[in-house]
């Protein structure tokens, strides 16, 4: 598809570099063809030197340094980070943020990562996020990196709650089911790398460069954007009147 968008010598490309080893390649490839490329979601670091005229997203190790910062402030004393797409570095450094917060608040943490072939199945989840927490009886804290694996763990993690064991939850992303679970205070936090902003701004940036030759001169960051229970009913205000606007329906 990138290549074809390529081949295709649009005005510009919105694109995010998810995968670096097939993606860049093709970034540098219509950066020297003389399309403006902006960089969304993911790849920030890297984006000059890939010929991209901006970067749109989120701080990944900070989305998840921010949700462990969380989860400390909870007396989460051993972490449980969820990955559910194996490879992927945005979702590794996710992990890694969080990992390395409990661990500055004097807990362990460790990420796990689930069976490609799980995902999209609540039930296959719920069974294997209820299988990690029956095995390790110590852990306390679970963060997710999804909204649909975010309300699998949370049925799991009712069950152990009804037997008298705390569990803290947070999750990256958000949607109206986490968000009413962070008001009724069964979930911790939400990390929003505000997707509405990256489309918004992955758009804009090129328009703005092939008007007036503006573009911006360093990383725009748009996550993470914290939410918890403070803040929780007014965000899903919004996503309830612009649906979507801030996650998932």
């Amino acid at each position: 598809m990138f290549e074809a968008a390529i081949a295709s010598k649009p005005a510009a490309i919105a694109v995010g570099n998810f995968f670096p080893d097939p993606t860049e390649p093709l970034i540098k490839q219509a950066a020297e063809a003389g399309i403006p490329v902006v960089i969304i979601n993911s790849g920030g670091d890297k984006f000059k030197e890939l010929g991209a005229i901006g970067f749109i997203g989120e701080d990944s190790y900070k989305m998840g340094e921010e949700g462990g910062k969380i989860a400390v402030a909870k007396g989460v004393k051993n972490g449980l980070c969820i990955n559910q797409i194996a490879a992927n570095p945005v979702l590794e450094l996710r992990c890694k943020g969080y990992i390395d917060a409990v661990i500055a608040g004097g807990g362990q943490a460790k990420m796990v990562t689930l069976a490609s072939e799980d995902i999209g199945n609540s039930q296959k989840v719920q069974s294997a996020v209820s299988a990690m927490l029956m095995q390790d009886q110590t852990i306390d804290g679970v963060i997710t990196l999804g909204v649909a694996i975010a309300v699998d763990a949370l049925e799991s993690i009712r069950q152990v709650r009804g037997a008298g064991r705390t569990v803290d939850l947070g999750t990256m992303d958000l949607g109206n089911t986490v968000l009413e679970a962070i008001e009724a205070g069964e979930m911790s936090f939400a990390m929003d790398q505000q997707p509405f902003l990256q489309g918004y701004y992955g758009v804009m940036i090129p328009y703005l460069f092939s008007t007036y030759q503006m573009a911006p001169s360093s990383v725009m960051w748009v996550g993470p954007f914290v939410v918890t229970k403070d803040n929780a009913a007014a965000v899903l205000a919004v996503n309830k009147k612009y649906a979507g606007s801030r996650g998932a329906n």
